[in-house]
């Protein structure tokens, strides 16, 4: 049985728009590759948006994200400059929560990750959510076919409004499918398993998790050790 354990290094992430042919390579150039000569970032890899499940929340084909290990220590990276053809949605320094199975390294990238940003229904119900989300939810979600690991962040720095969610990144060890979608769904709903518990609910019978985002990515470039 697969258990979680707690990880390493803090996360940036990164979620932006990028038009025209090149606005990802410009992104890359002027922010990624700045983090990694600066020695702020241990490591980083780019993501292309494939499809997303949130209906309330349609997101253009050129969503992009960027995701950051951050180096011990470094200074919190800046928000960057004007890039052409790049619109920074928003950025916050996420910390380590707790990671099931073997995140890849920058070298040895999986080919999409599957990215969910969600917060706990009822604030008063956070302890609840969280618990359920690390030590069944997210294990869950990493056992089914295809999927390597999983790694779950909170938000460390906290961006003016409404707070930020908590992040967890799947990555998946073939590039994305509809197939692959379909392979998570039987296993999430018709797959029995003695160790997938349902998600809590509050007194007044509300599900505990908010998806704010829950969306299939296509890695573009990775690069650090």
């Amino acid at each position: 049985m697969a258990e979680t354990s707690s990880a390493g290094s803090e996360l940036l992430l990164e979620l932006f728009s990028a038009s025209g042919e090149g606005g990802a390579e410009r992104y890359r150039e002027r922010r990624a590759r700045s983090l990694l000569s600066g020695g702020q970032a241990a490591c980083a890899s780019l993501f292309a948006l494939r499809e997303q499940h949130v209906p309330e929340a349609p997101l253009a084909a050129a969503f992009h994200a960027g995701l950051f290990a951050l180096n011990p220590g470094a200074d919190p990276p800046e928000a960057p400059g004007p890039i052409d053809g790049v619109s920074l949605l928003g950025s916050a320094t996420y910390g380590p929560m707790a990671v099931c199975g073997e995140p890849s390294r920058a070298g040895e990238a999986r080919p999409s990750a599957m990215l969910v940003l969600s917060h706990p229904t009822d604030l008063g119900h956070d302890a609840e959510f969280n618990a359920w989300y690390t030590d069944n939810h997210m294990i869950d979600v990493a056992r089914s076919p295809h999927f390597g690991s999983s790694a779950r962040y909170a938000p460390r720095r906290q961006l003016a409004g409404t707070p930020l969610p908590y992040l967890c990144v799947y990555e998946i060890e073939k590039p994305y499918s509809a197939e692959l979608h379909r392979g998570l769904m039987h296993w999430q709903m018709e797959t029995p398993d003695d160790f997938r518990q349902p998600m809590p609910r509050t007194p007044a019978g509300q599900e505990v998790l908010t998806i704010d985002l829950w969306a299939y990515f296509e890695r573009l470039w990775s690069e650090g050790r």
